[in-house]
């Protein structure tokens, strides 16, 4: 299963001529039924279409492909064809274009990618490529330039339903072991690097074995040979799953911390419009905000507190009776005391409010002396030409702790990545000695009149990433 030798290439052959970008096909050969489960008298009477076989994605290619005026005479594509069994499968397309005297012919050997030789080396080639295989977190893969696995880690085993060991996904491409759709996502990054791109990256969906749904960082990197040919890929996707619930809990918090303090300004100015009387207000006022978490703290126009929730006395410490005639000033650090008579003196004095109608994040001082941020959402109201304002305020400490935390994963996530650079290159730098150890014993024996004693495999160069790679 590790190796297609041995194994006959499975392979058809289609002849087609080329009329204003309509083929028709002419004549087949080989193992139609074999490749594709069609009988051949279904191509040749028209019955089944070879371009209709051709996956959506591909379309641009096969375009190409059919095209009387294309330029290439002569060359090799990959492309994806749907079996009668519904199922794609991957094949390598050597096409060949000769002139008729009625338009462009079109010949066509499509050889199933899974039985062709590897265009490089199985990752057991070494014994530290297939030690990290063995051991790492990272989902690393290689592949040849068929789409076909060479390689690839036991954890990424974890997303493939048909494997068990890494060595499983050897020969096989993504269509033999995920989801077509997966596969489709995946096969998509590797026609970027197959383009010629230096890394293609990606953020996908993960499906695991046991359903649960996940997320990777995908990047992939082209590998080529001596002579700067593109033989295949390599690719490290990193399971981000934590910090996506981590983003995606924390702005769901925020939507509905705005959408709570929206609610109830929108409440608190229906009520101003409806001029009611202040102690209907007070009434209104406690019931609606006797559940809330948030703090919700009224004040005179000479900043002392005149109302006040149990969220308030959770979050500042203050129970009712000791803070209600309180000035603010005893829920702000002594540095914002200054700011916060000046901006009182100044609406007093008929300027302008600087934070009505918006929402801001400022530091909260409890009781016990602790500081703390928090959001403050701000509106004013009059009652028998006295005015007040009514503050809504939530404890963002946790938020901001979150923040932290997503950073600290930040940083370690790139640690990783530029350990692992390390270790690869050390790996590789130390088969490199090894060939060149061999390759130097190797002419000693010949000198000596002795044949070679070592076989020498050439060893593909892993590609760096980060910053490793703008060194």
């Amino acid at each position: 299963m590790n190796s297609p030798e041995g194994i006959a290439v499975r392979q058809a052959r289609f002849r087609l001529g080329l009329k204003q970008g309509t083929p028709v096909l002419s004549a087949t050969a080989g193992g139609v039924q074999a490749l594709l489960g069609y009988d051949e008298a279904d191509f040749l009477s028209g019955k089944i279409a070879l371009s209709r076989l051709i996956h959506a994605d591909d379309q641009d290619i096969a375009q190409a492909l059919f095209s009387p005026a294309a330029q290439n005479r002569e060359g090799d594509v990959n492309l994806r064809l749907r079996q009668a069994t519904g199922r794609i499968l991957c094949v390598k397309a050597h096409y060949l274009r000769e002139e008729a005297t009625d338009g462009v012919v079109l010949d066509l050997l499509m050889q199933d990618a899974k039985s062709l030789p590897r265009t490089m080396a199985v990752a057991t080639a070494t014994a530290t490529i297939a030690a990290m295989m063995e051991n790492t977190d990272d989902h690393i893969y290689f592949k040849d330039r068929n789409h076909v696995f060479t390689g690839a880690s036991q954890s990424l085993v974890a997303l493939c339903s048909q494997a068990e060991h890494w060595t499983d996904l050897i020969g096989q491409t993504d269509y033999d072991v995920f989801p077509e759709k997966r596969a489709d996502t995946y096969y998509r990054l590797e026609k970027q690097v197959f383009a010629g791109n230096t890394i293609a990256r990606e953020v996908q969906e993960t499906l695991g074995k046991d359903g649960r749904q996940g997320w990777v960082d995908n990047r992939n990197y082209p590998i080529r040979n001596a002579g700067g040919v593109i033989i295949g890929l390599y690719g490290v996707a990193r399971d981000i799953t934590e910090r996506k619930q981590a983003e995606a809990a924390q702005h769901q918090e925020i939507v509905l911390a705005d959408r709570s303090r929206q609610a109830l300004l929108s409440v608190l100015e229906d009520q101003h419009q409806a001029q009611a009387t202040l102690g209907e207000r007070e009434a209104r006022y406690a019931a609606m905000v006797k559940s809330i978490s948030d703090a919700i703290i009224s004040a005179d126009s000479a900043g002392n507190v005149v109302g006040w929730n149990l969220g308030a006395e959770h979050i500042f410490g203050y129970p009712e009776n000791e803070i209600l005639g309180q000035p603010l000033t005893r829920l702000l650090p002594a540095r914002h005391h200054a700011a916060h008579g000046a901006g009182l003196a100044r609406v007093a004095a008929g300027g302008p409010h600087h934070i009505i109608g918006t929402t801001v994040e400022v530091e909260g001082r409890r009781k016990a002396g602790g500081e703390f941020p928090l959001n403050l959402s701000l509106s004013e109201w009059r009652i028998a030409d006295k005015n007040f304002f009514t503050a809504v305020i939530r404890d963002i400490t946790a938020q901001r702790l979150a923040e932290k935390e997503l950073r600290r994963q930040t940083e370690e996530l790139r640690t990783r990545n530029e350990t692992l650079n390390r270790f690869n290159q050390v790996a590789v730098d130390r088969e490199l000695r090894m060939i060149e150890l061999k390759r130097e014993v190797n002419e000693l024996c010949v000198k000596l009149g002795e044949p070679p004693r070592h076989r020498i495999v050439e060893l593909a160069p892993i590609p760096r990433t980060g910053a490793e790679a703008n060194a």
